[in-house]
C-alpha cells in the first residue's frame, strides 16, 4: 500500500513538474520586419518615418523600450528595418498591429495600409516555447510575406545650389583679365600723355 501511494506521489509531482516547466520554459523570440520604399522627388535630406508596433492587449509582450503597449521605430529614409526582439514565455495567440504614422511632409503621400500580426507560441517538446507568425493586411484573410510602406512625393525640397569649383582655366582668365586692365591703363596713360605734348607744341 505504501508503495503505491509513494508512486502515485511522483506520478503527481512528475507531472505538476513538467507543466510548470511547460509554462515557464525558455523564452523565444519573434522579430517583425518592415521595408519602406520612397519614389518620385525625393527630399534632399532624407525623412524620418515612425512605423508604429501596437498590442492589441497591452498585456502582450512587447519589444524593450514600449510605452503602453505601443513601441515606434525611426525608420530613416528606404530601406529594411527591423523592430527589437519580442520575447514570449507562455503559449498563446498574441495579436499586434502595425502600422505607418503620419509624416508633415505636405509633398508626401504616405502609405496607410494597416498590417494584422499574429503571433502563435506553442509549447515545444524541450521545454521551452516556439513562435510563428502570420501577417496580413488588415481586414484581408490572405497572409502577406512582408511589411512594406511605400511612400510616395511629388515635390522634393529644392537640391542645395552648386557652387562651382575654381579651375586652372577660371584662374587663367582672371589672370588675362587682370593683365588686360593693366594694358588698357598703360595704353590710356600714353594717350594722356601724346595730347598733352601736342598741345604743349
Amino acid at each position: 500500500m505504501r508503495k503505491c501511494l509513494l508512486l502515485l506521489l511522483a506520478i503527481i509531482l512528475t507531472t505538476v513538474g513538467t507543466g510548470l516547466l511547460a509554462l515557464a520554459g525558455n523564452a523565444s523570440d519573434a522579430v517583425i520586419k518592415a521595408d519602406v520604399t520612397v519614389s518620385g522627388e525625393v527630399p534632399w535630406t532624407a525623412e524620418k518615418y515612425s512605423i508604429e508596433l501596437k498590442a492589441a492587449d497591452e498585456s502582450n509582450p512587447m519589444p524593450e523600450g514600449s510605452d503602453g503597449g505601443t513601441y515606434v521605430l525611426i525608420a530613416e529614409g528606404g530601406g529594411k528595418f527591423e523592430f527589437p526582439a519580442i520575447s514570449f514565455k507562455s503559449a498563446g495567440i498574441y495579436k499586434y498591429t502595425v502600422r505607418q504614422q503620419e509624416g508633415t511632409d505636405k509633398s508626401c503621400e504616405y502609405d496607410k495600409t494597416v498590417y494584422s500580426v499574429e503571433i502563435t507560441v506553442l509549447n515545444n517538446d524541450k521545454g521551452g516555447v516556439d513562435c510563428y507568425i502570420a501577417t496580413r493586411v488588415d481586414g484581408s484573410s490572405d497572409k502577406t510575406d512582408k511589411i512594406r510602406f511605400d511612400n510616395k512625393y511629388t515635390a522634393g525640397d529644392a537640391d542645395p545650389p552648386i557652387v562651382p569649383p575654381v579651375t586652372k582655366d577660371k584662374a587663367s582668365l582672371r589672370n588675362l583679365a587682370i593683365v588686360a586692365a593693366v594694358a588698357f591703363a598703360v595704353i590710356v596713360g600714353f594717350g594722356v600723355l601724346a595730347v598733352r605734348k601736342r598741345s604743349e607744341r
